[in-house]
């Protein structure tokens, strides 16, 4: 057995090693820069709803120790001439990366791209790294691993700091806040409600997902919920994080009846703002900017540092704050597999083509 195959493990199922959950929840424990979307309970109700077509797990070692996990998986949507690997779930998550333990994330890397270069795989994607991924800040190492690097700046992410911002974001939002609170509150009873319990969540997540469902449906848009799997796995995955207070679900109430949701993450110190969705006939109130008012008073009380709009740089965003995340793609090309040097140099040329054609 070589010394690659010491250090790597690769799984095709989350069945296939016992005692993955710990291993994976424990390496993540100890990365330097954890994100909520890595937790092996999100990744397996995701994988559970929407996965196909296979696993590919790569779980790399040091001496007998796990030092970190590439939660990978084939894409279904081969590139031309051969397959491609890419983070499991991270397009329907606004942040993803390795899980790599402190301090280790160079060997890690290393091990990886060795092993990239044994395997029939033209490319691997990694997307949505931020901007102080150490995958990302270690990139060019890369370079001299035998593995060709692209890194392209994807998507930005707002964010409001409540340590140190959030007294200016409300001074300035303060009048349109009152305004909307003065409207709505002139003729209405109003409070806003967070679902702490089983009962409750179970109740207010139906509610969410038929407004999110009518909101877009009025837009002539596609709708996530249109697609009962988006159903089942936030329903699944919110039932799991319940206890742990990982799953925020906020509705904003009026005469007793539910007319604006956020459906938000407790990001470790940051809460994340990963859905919404509001009543159209109640739109004149801004019930949205009501239920974000709201969490900046109360998010600073539980030791959270920063609100997180998540991945978009949407305009409704960018009136809280001028600060952001940038976000970026890697893709990984091993350089001696001869048939994807081609592929990737046809597509280079259509690239050069298409601006060209811009011009």
């Amino acid at each position: 057995m070589t010394q690659l195959e010491n250090n790597v493990e690769i799984l095709s199922s989350f069945e296939q090693k016992p005692g993955l959950k710990d291993i994976w929840n424990g390496l993540l424990a100890e990365t330097a820069k954890p994100i909520i979307f890595q937790r092996y309970e999100w990744v397996a109700a995701w994988w559970e709803s929407f996965g196909r077509p296979k696993l590919y797990i790569v779980l790399i070692k040091e001496d007998g120790d796990y030092i970190g996990i590439a939660p990978l998986m084939i894409d279904p949507n081969p590139v031309w001439l051969g397959k491609r690997l890419k983070f499991i779930a991270a397009d329907d998550c606004d942040y993803f990366d390795f899980i790599i333990k402190k301090g280790r994330e160079e060997t890690f890397l290393r091990f990886f791209t060795q092993f990239l270069k044994t395997v029939d795989f033209l490319e691997v994607t990694l997307r949505y790294l931020r901007g102080d991924s150490n995958v990302l800040l270690l990139w060019n190492k890369l370079t001299f691993s035998g593995c060709r690097v692209k890194v392209k700046e994807v998507d930005k992410a707002p964010y409001i700091g409540l340590s140190e911002g959030v007294e200016n974001v409300k001074k300035k939002m303060s009048i349109n806040n009152r305004r909307c609170e003065n409207r709505i509150k002139k003729d209405n009873d109003i409070l806003i409600k967070r679902c702490d319990s089983s009962e409750e969540l179970d109740t207010y997540l139906e509610l969410f997902f038929n407004m999110h469902k009518e909101r877009w449906q009025e837009k002539n848009e596609n709708n996530i919920f249109a697609n009962k799997k988006w159903h089942d796995f936030l329903s699944k995955a919110s039932r799991i994080f319940l206890e742990e207070r990982i799953i925020r679900l906020y509705c904003l109430v009026c005469n007793e009846k539910p007319i604006a949701f956020v459906f938000g993450l407790k990001n470790y110190d940051s809460f994340l703002w990963y859905l919404s969705a509001f009543d159209t006939r109640f739109a004149r109130y801004s019930p949205g900017r009501l239920l974000i008012a709201h969490l900046l008073d109360e998010l600073p009380g539980e030791g959270m540092v920063n609100f997180d709009f998540g991945r978009g740089g949407e305009g409704h965003k960018f009136r809280w704050t001028e600060s952001y995340k940038r976000l970026f793609t890697i893709s990984l090309y091993p350089e001696d597999n001869t048939k994807m040097a081609f592929a990737v140099g046809i597509r280079n040329n259509l690239d050069r083509l298409r601006s060209f054609l811009r011009l």
